[in-house]
């Protein structure tokens, strides 16, 4: 029994635990967007479940980076359309076209389940009061531009695969930006 035990932790454990596609660097926190520029924040609070395992977050079929609990990445993008996803055990999407001069918050959510847990991007609503709270508290970071070429050449074709089914209709659920 004591064996069953010890096996049992040491799924549950490397179910929980990872490490990050990239090794992300500290950053600075911009606090608005440049001349005809867009800011994405996509931010990740800490929480017990699936805090040992990183998200990789895209916009369109370009990497962004890994994020982990506690932390913010934020994206200057020009405005139009975007989708982002998000990479935990399954795949989520963030999408809408964003508008020169405004801030977007995506928080990733983790849904606990029965063999570990999958994501799903929320949208902070404009009446949402946790904004302010998400930058002042969150570590913003970056990912290298090095580093993020290597996982876009090495994951890209599965992220287009994802993009290929939403612009199909093929994936409905999803959350608009």
């Amino acid at each position: 029994m004591k064996s069953f035990f010890a096996a049992l932790f040491s799924v549950v454990l490397v179910g929980i635990s990872g490490c990050a596609s990239v090794q992300m660097k500290e950053a600075s926190l911009i606090k608005s967007p440049g001349e005809q520029k867009a800011i994405v924040n996509v931010v990740r609070t800490s929480i017990f479940f699936g805090d040992g395992k990183s998200i990789d977050i895209w916009d369109g079929s370009t990497f962004v980076g890994s994020l982990d609990p506690g932390h913010i990445i934020q994206i200057e993008v020009t405005p139009g359309k975007h989708v982002f996803t998000a990479d935990y055990d399954g795949h989520s999407i963030a999408a809408g076209v964003l508008v020169a001069g405004k801030q977007y918050f995506i928080k990733s959510n983790i849904i606990p389940g029965p063999f570990g847990g999958h994501i799903v991007l929320g949208v902070a609503k404009l009446n949402d009061k946790r904004p302010p709270e998400w930058t002042r508290t969150l570590k913003p970071v970056a990912a290298p531009e090095n580093e993020r070429n290597e996982v876009e050449l090495e994951k890209k074709s599965d992220v287009q695969k994802i993009l290929a089914k939403y612009e199909s209709g093929k994936i409905s659920a999803f959350s608009t930006i």
